[in-house]
C-alpha cells in the first residue's frame, strides 16, 4: 500500500445520549489536563503529538478513521469470524473480580460505532 500511513491515538468518549451540556463540561475539564506544560513537554519529547480537539471535532475524527479502517479491511478482504464458544453476546468473568464481566467482543463490533 504505497503512501499508507498508520498511527495511534487515544481519546475519551461518553455513552452514546450523554446530554450535551455534559459532554461540553467533560470535554472543558479534559483538554486542561494535555494543556498542562509539564505533561505536554514529556509527551513532545516521547514524539506525540498533543491535539485536545472539541466533542464535535473529535467525532468527526473517529468518523473519518472508521471509513479510512473500513477501506483497508474491505479491500484486503478481511473477514469477520465468528467466536469459536459461541454467541457475540458471550461474556467470561473477570478471575480476580468475579463481579466484573467483559464482553468477548467480534470484529462485527468495530463496525458499530
Amino acid at each position: 500500500m504505497p503512501d499508507f500511513i498508520s498511527s495511534s491515538w487515544h481519546g475519551i468518549l461518553a455513552p452514546a445520549g450523554t446530554p450535551q451540556a455534559v459532554v461540553r463540561k467533560l470535554n472543558g475539564a479534559i483538554v486542561t489536563v494535555p494543556a498542562a506544560p509539564d505533561l505536554r513537554e514529556n509527551l513532545v519529547n516521547q514524539g506525540t503529538e498533543v491535539i485536545a480537539s472539541s466533542p464535535d471535532e473529535f467525532a468527526q475524527f473517529l468518523r473519518a478513521d472508521l471509513a479510512r479502517w473500513r477501506k483497508v479491511i474491505t479491500d484486503a478482504g478481511v473477514k469477520p469470524e465468528r467466536h469459536s464458544a459461541g454467541s457475540d453476546a458471550e461474556v467470561s468473568r473477570d478471575q480476580e473480580n468475579p463481579r466484573r464481566v467483559r464482553p468477548r467482543l467480534t470484529p462485527r463490533h468495530l463496525f458499530e460505532v
